[in-house]
């Protein structure tokens, strides 16, 4: 998912780390982050002034580029403050950068919301004063008021067969809603049922979720926020994940990403997911569907530099995907199979060679992926 606004009515958490109170508009910014209690502390050094350290409960340094905010909790959540610090500063035109310890691992719905942008959102500090991007692993040093690389380190190999057998299946849905009457949150619902055997748990804006999942009440959510966009996180049994929905000026655009923490996902038959792409496509007005596979990852919260570039393992292009392709053509090239009922002609890829086959199957629809291009740079620009 790209970057996107996050709005809501503000809600603090109830216990974060208040930043210093004291004045420091001509004071440096921070540099090298230490833990220092239960907090974290700033080792100072002279490089750009800061605008001002602020009293607010999430957000402790700003300068005219970013949102500085630092945690050293094991586990980093995409709170209300959190979400509130992004909408802030997507408005004034900042980026939000968070600062972590190396041992602090991101929620599922925290590390995509930070995704995306050309400054680095996840900043990951040694004792030894160094830090480095928590998607790309690219050092990073303080610079014109922000962290900044000064490396590249390339995006991730693509996972090898021989990682074993666990691991994690993703899941990405684009839809458009052309009806007054589209519901939201189907999809998710369609694939927790499918590969968890049970639909999702809740829903909300913020983590921990606060609504039992009902996708009508999702659907209202959004209607009421439209025509701003709703970025909501989804949590259910071994799955989390976002859905946004961004409404246009003649439909609505619905993007979902699930990640779904599957002891064996390798050994599931291609055909399974050719089966639930055709399901989804009966109740759901699915553009594109992509599974991939990210081998050796358990658990839905992830350390830095944690997620390698998975494997896509099938790919379904409804016709919201492919305007100026017919059907004959799509089903002309490799490994596509007709899928979804008459009034929605879909078409199943199975993708033998990987992101190559993606490549091939996106040129040959004339189709516009940018999410899908995201996904395979890696590092911190896709999952």
């Amino acid at each position: 998912m790209s970057k996107r606004i996050y709005d809501h009515r503000p809600q603090w958490l109830t216990g974060v780390r208040h930043a210093t109170q004291k004045s420091a508009t001509h004071r440096t910014p921070p540099c090298r982050p230490s833990i220092a209690g239960a907090g974290m502390s700033w080792i100072i050094r002279p490089v750009t002034p800061i605008i001002r350290r602020v009293g607010w409960p999430v957000v402790d340094v700003v300068t005219e580029r970013v949102f500085v905010v630092h945690q050293s909790w094991p586990v980093a959540s995409l709170h209300h403050g959190l979400v509130d610090a992004l909408v802030v500063a997507e408005r004034e035109g900042r980026a939000v950068q968070l600062v972590t310890p190396a041992t602090t691992h991101l929620t599922l719905p925290l590390w995509l919301a930070l995704r995306g942008g050309p400054t680095p959102t996840w900043v990951v500090s040694s004792p030894d004063g160094t830090c480095r991007d928590g998607y790309s692993s690219a050092p990073l040093r303080w610079q014109d008021g922000a962290f900044e690389p000064y490396a590249d380190t390339g995006p991730p190999p693509e996972a090898s067969d021989e990682r074993g057998t666990g691991g994690q299946l993703w899941i990405l849905i684009e839809a458009v809603h052309e009806r007054p009457t589209a519901v939201f949150g189907v999809g998710a619902e369609v694939v927790c049922r499918a590969l968890t055997g049970q639909r999702p748990a809740g829903w909300g804006p913020a983590e921990p979720v606060s609504e039992r999942w009902r996708t009508r009440d999702l659907t209202d959510f959004a209607i009421q926020r439209a025509p701003h966009p709703s970025v909501l996180v989804v949590v259910g049994e071994r799955c989390a994940g976002l859905i946004e929905i961004t409404p246009t000026e003649h439909a609505v655009a619905e993007s979902t990403l699930l990640a779904i923490d599957d002891p064996g996902p390798t050994t599931m038959p291609p055909d399974r997911l050719r089966d639930l792409a055709d399901t989804l496509a009966v109740q759901h007005p699915i553009g594109i569907f992509c599974a991939v596979v990210h081998r050796g990852q358990s658990g839905l919260s992830y350390p830095p530099g944690g997620i390698r570039l998975g494997r896509p393992r099938g790919l379904a292009a409804g016709p919201a995907a492919r305007p100026d392709v017919s059907l004959t053509e799509a089903l002309a090239l490799p490994g596509a199979q007709p899928i979804g009922p008459p009034h929605r002609e879909t078409v199943w890829y199975d993708l033998a060679d990987g992101w190559d086959s993606v490549t091939a199957v996106a040129d040959g629809l004339r189709a516009d992926t940018p999410m899908l291009d995201a996904w395979r740079q890696g590092g911190r620009h896709g999952p």
